[in-house]
């Protein structure tokens, strides 16, 4: 599926870019990162790309990468998700992220009854 609204006629300027590594004995080693716009009022978006090195995936690095990305937002005072549209892979991990979410508030509710 190509992302017509996602292409390099974009200047990189306007984006923050974090990036995730992982620490081994050899140094740092890149994971993945995310790209988000940079500060504008009308931009509610949390996240406008999230990539995962494919040898890392299934890993746990994306739910890391999109915890982060909603604790950005927090500090921003923004509320929003995801640019869309979302890639397959993305949109898989977004619902398995809140799918996660949910049940975990799920449990302690019940829990607690």
């Amino acid at each position: 599926m190509f992302l017509d609204h996602k292409n390099v006629s974009n200047s990189i300027e306007s984006f923050f870019f974090y990036v995730l590594t992982e620490v081994k004995d050899d140094g740092f080693h890149f994971v993945g990162y995310f790209s988000k716009e940079r500060v504008r009022e009308e931009d509610q978006n949390n996240l406008s790309c999230i990539m995962v090195m494919p040898f890392c995936q299934r890993g746990g690095y994306g739910k890391i990468i999109i915890e982060m990305s909603y604790c950005l937002s927090i500090i921003e005072n923004k509320r929003g998700g995801p640019e869309e549209p979302l890639s397959d892979l993305g949109h898989r991990a977004y619902v398995n992220f809140w799918t996660r979410r949910v049940v975990k508030v799920l449990i302690e509710i019940l829990e607690s009854n």
